[in-house]
């Protein structure tokens, strides 16, 4: 069987999600996706695979998937949060930027 870290390593190489961070334990991934168009299934398949199967490894995860606009300049850390995935289930996301996000997921792990 694969260690979470293993895991993580190949995900990454095939799933390529924006980024990427390990917090104080906690697995973050981060998608990015117009405001108007919903992830494809198999792009959202793929990273609720990927999320859940390293909390089924023991180790906490969320996969964050935000809407950043378009523009000469986005800046991802003001990106509104739409949805994210969180202990196996899908939730809506309040509109909080990312930045925000991030920073009370330090607080918390």
């Amino acid at each position: 069987m694969k260690t979470t870290e293993e895991l993580v390593a190949t995900a990454l190489e095939t799933s390529r999600p924006i980024a990427f961070l390990q917090c104080n334990g906690l697995y973050v991934f981060i998608e990015a996706k117009d405001a108007d168009v919903p992830l494809s299934f198999g792009r959202r398949l793929t990273l609720q695979r990927l999320c859940d199967a390293i909390q089924q490894g023991g180790r906490d995860s969320v996969l964050l998937v935000v809407n950043p606009g378009s523009g000469e300049r986005i800046d991802f850390a003001e990106a509104p949060l739409s949805e994210y995935r969180w202990q196996y289930r899908w939730h809506e996301g309040n509109g909080e930027h990312l930045r925000e996000v991030v920073n009370e997921l330090e607080f918390h792990f």
